[in-house]
């Protein structure tokens, strides 16, 4: 059965998803600290906007980073918070495609894009401008970050069609603007076709030197695709540290059963991080930051990820504490957090997941508190306990 590439597929949904539910929070997050210069400020950019709308009417990504500027300078109204200027920097190369991104905003919002003028205000809301640009990712970013300075809080959305269209080495400069964050959709099934093709260049999506580039697609040979996946994902995220990113987190999306891409998140920001995880966590159906556009498990074709039910998770997320802590003692849950957000694939859900690991271990006696930190019934306060490992 084929697919109608004019309308928005599931695995295509699951990734918008991800992306506005985390623009929701994130808008907030950034525009309200009381020290930044840039309070009630923030920037968000897309490499590769695509023409707005879906022939589905579904939108796209451009469209949706106005749709949450909207909503959060309506809320901020509401609620007499800080709402000064959201920037949306919208990118994209194809000529036709670039006049119907330009249609899409103007029909929705009533501005005037298509009329040539590249940056206007959202009609009632002068606070959101909209600054669209035609041309490669690389080149307009580029030339954008060159001609700012002291950049507002900000998120670049890349979402390109090939492996080769987001050269990692531009993450490298936008990554040095304080509070920014880079999300990168990888095609992950070209890029793995692909890399032991020489002509194919796959060295210039990774942005390393040829030699270093031809050991490591020798080294894939013959690797099981579980295997495969973890070295090629590691190598983009060891990649993207490289460049700038201190956290650097990933979600898989399937279609049809196969790994289709890998959503990679790049920033360095906790806060952020730790958004991020929960916010893919979440929209993984099974809770293992995968999507697959199919309902059956067991048609699957690649095992990426088991998929477990919450003891599993629960039982693999102790053993891993009782790993990193074990022999130590007066430790916090704070500190608890810590390692479960930066050092684990999952997110810290205290309630849901952190404290019943924590139940366990104690269940099993392989952590022990003081007395005065549990109440009467015995129960832990883990809040305020002092947590020694066996």
């Amino acid at each position: 059965m084929g697919y109608d590439f004019s309308t928005l597929q599931p695995h295509s949904q699951a990734k918008l998803d991800i992306l506005k539910t985390y623009l929701e929070s994130w808008i907030w997050k950034v525009t309200q600290h009381k020290s930044s210069i840039h309070k009630g400020c923030c920037l968000m950019i897309d490499g590769f906007a695509g023409k707005g709308e879906h022939n589905d009417d579904k939108v796209g990504s451009p469209l949706i980073m106005i749709e949450t500027a909207v909503r959060f300078f309506n809320s901020a109204f509401n609620t007499n918070l800080s709402a000064k200027r959201v920037r949306i920097l919208v990118i994209e190369n194809d000529a036709t495609t670039f006049q119907d991104l330009c249609s899409s905003i103007d029909n929705k919002y009533g501005t005037s894009l298509c009329s040539g003028e590249g940056r206007q205000t959202i009609p009632d809301y002068p606070g959101i401008e909209v600054l669209i640009r035609k041309g490669r990712f690389a080149d307009e970013l580029t030339k954008f970050l060159e001609a700012e300075k002291n950049l507002e809080p900000s998120i670049c959305f890349a979402d390109p069609s090939g492996y080769l269209q987001v050269p990692l080495g531009l993450a490298r400069s936008y990554l040095r603007q304080p509070s920014s964050e880079f999300f990168v959709n990888f095609i992950y099934e070209e890029f793995n076709r692909f890399i032991s093709v020489p002509k194919a260049n796959t060295k210039s999506a990774l942005n390393m030197p040829e030699a270093d580039h031809e050991i490591f697609a020798t080294s894939l040979k013959g690797l099981p695709a579980i295997e495969r996946r973890e070295r090629i994902a590691l190598l983009f995220a060891d990649r993207f540290h490289a460049h700038g990113a201190q956290y650097v987190h990933s979600f898989d999306i399937r279609k049809s059963g196969k790994l289709k891409m890998i959503l990679f998140f790049g920033t360095n920001s906790l806060e952020g991080l730790k958004l991020m995880k929960k916010v893919m966590w979440n929209q993984g159906e099974i809770g293992h930051y995968v999507f697959d556009d199919r309902k059956n498990p067991q048609q699957m074709q690649f095992e990426f990820v088991a998929e477990i039910d919450e003891a599993q998770h629960i039982l693999s997320l102790s053993n891993l504490i009782l790993a990193e802590f074990q022999g130590q003692s007066s430790v916090s849950i704070n500190t608890i957090e810590h390692f479960v957000l930066v050092k684990t694939i999952f997110p810290v859900l205290r309630e849901k997941l952190i404290l019943q690991a924590l139940n366990r271990l104690s269940e099993e006696r392989r952590i022990t508190v003081e007395d005065k930190h549990r109440y009467k019934n015995g129960r832990i306060i883990w809040s305020k306990a002092d947590i020694s490992f066996v």
